[in-house]
């Protein structure tokens, strides 16, 4: 259960510095060259996704490591 907190603590602070500076940057173009095909939103859920992604690879670590410590 400790190793869980520990890979849980990790990857609320490599999010909490990761997350920041992604969203620092301003997005003032599209890919597309069309505005009005993105949401504003859309950096939000992308940062969001990708800090997600972090935790639960985090998680899955933690937990593929329990069978292998000794009681």
């Amino acid at each position: 259960m400790r190793r869980i907190a520990v890979a849980l603590l990790g990857a609320s602070v490599l999010v909490g510095i990761i997350a920041p500076v992604a969203s620092a940057a301003p997005v003032t173009a599209v890919a597309s060259g069309d505005a009005d095909l993105s949401p504003v939103y859309g950096p939000f859920f992308g940062v969001m996704g990708s800090a997600s992604a972090m935790v639960f690879s985090a998680l899955g670590a933690a937990y593929g490591t329990i069978p292998g410590s000794p009681h």
